[in-house]
């Protein structure tokens, strides 16, 4: 596994801080290692991160920062900044790649060494004026993609930041134009009503998604669902919507800390193996106490299995990717 480890800044309790970094780990869970960090030193501050995405031809890991789209040999050497956007998703298709920014609303695409950028999808729905001057996001962000090729579709899931109505996240679709921005009647909306909804993965004729959950104690899950290539006439109903993964299913989604009080780890990526039928998912609670776990299971779901519950070792996972 890759793991893009957010880090850990001051709190109000005292706890460990350590750096924004990528992280590597076997799927046995053994020989955890940091292959590269980032953030200043001392102390220890992180630059944080929201996401993680694989290229297998070129063998390159690239990782969203709040400084900025950073692409890095499997190694952690040759690393080098090619966005200075603050994403909140991305993927690669082609010779692309695809991010969603957290600021502005918008799906952009770019060479994958982050030239040419072009704005490919304003997904905003305006911007939210209501927050403080320094930090003016979108109402909506684009905070997971994914690429059909060969149906040539790009699908993204909004999650809202507008305060009360976080379960009003959406998951989308538009045609994948090779050239030229899509416009609004472009859009079909897949599902609606989620509960802050994140990642994305198109696996065989299923699309899998994260729905994160709004508050600490909310139910976080990944859900898998078949749309059609033709065009849809309405949001899909819930009940055409498999639970792959909740919270509702096991304990090992909560851990206690000192108070005593129970905290929801939420689920925050997840990767596959579709030869095996695998499914790897990232789960953390980074509030008082850090909480930490990758977790096995199958593509349709059933039994869990924790490959590694330490946070020394896969950090505040935001990010999971696995390279063969």
């Amino acid at each position: 596994f890759y793991i893009a480890d957010t880090g850990v800044g001051h709190r109000s309790s005292p706890v460990p801080q350590w750096r924004t970094s990528i992280r590597r780990l076997s799927t046995n869970g053994t020989s955890p290692v940091k292959i590269i960090e980032f953030g200043s030193t001392p102390p220890a501050e992180p630059i944080g991160a929201t996401a993680l995405t694989y290229d297998p031809n070129a063998k390159h890991i690239y990782i969203a920062t709040g400084t900025g789209i950073v692409r890095t040999d499997l190694d952690g050497s040759n690393h080098v900044t090619i966005s200075t956007d603050y994403a909140a998703s991305l993927t690669i298709s082609g010779n692309k790649l695809y991010y969603g920014v957290s600021y502005d609303g918008l799906i952009k695409r770019s060479n994958l060494d982050g030239t040419n950028p072009e704005v490919f999808l304003n997904v905003s729905n305006g911007i939210n004026y209501n927050i403080v001057p320094s930090y003016i996001p979108a109402y909506n962000i684009p905070a997971g993609l994914a690429i059909d090729k060969e149906n040539k579709f790009i699908y993204w899931s909004s999650s809202t930041t507008t305060s009360g109505k976080e379960d009003q996240g959406t998951i989308s679709r538009a045609p994948l134009k090779a050239q030229g921005t899509l416009e609004p009647k472009d859009v079909e909306v897949l599902v609606e009503k989620i509960e802050v909804p994140s990642q994305l993965r198109l696996i065989g004729s299923y699309l899998y998604w994260i729905e994160k959950g709004r508050w600490s104690n909310s139910v976080t899950s990944i859900k898998r669902a078949k749309f059609p290539t033709s065009k849809v006439k309405a949001p899909q109903l819930s009940s055409h919507q498999e639970v792959v993964v909740s919270s509702d299913q096991s304990d090992i989604f909560f851990g206690t800390d000192f108070v005593p009080e129970k905290n929801t780890l939420w689920i925050r990526s997840f990767a596959v193996d579709e030869e095996r039928g695998k499914l790897w998912f990232a789960m953390e609670s980074d509030l008082r106490v850090m909480f930490a776990k990758i977790v096995e299971t199958e593509l349709e779901g059933g039994e869990l299995r924790v490959v590694d519950g330490e946070v020394g070792d896969v950090g505040i996972p935001v990010g999971l990717e696995y390279v063969r």
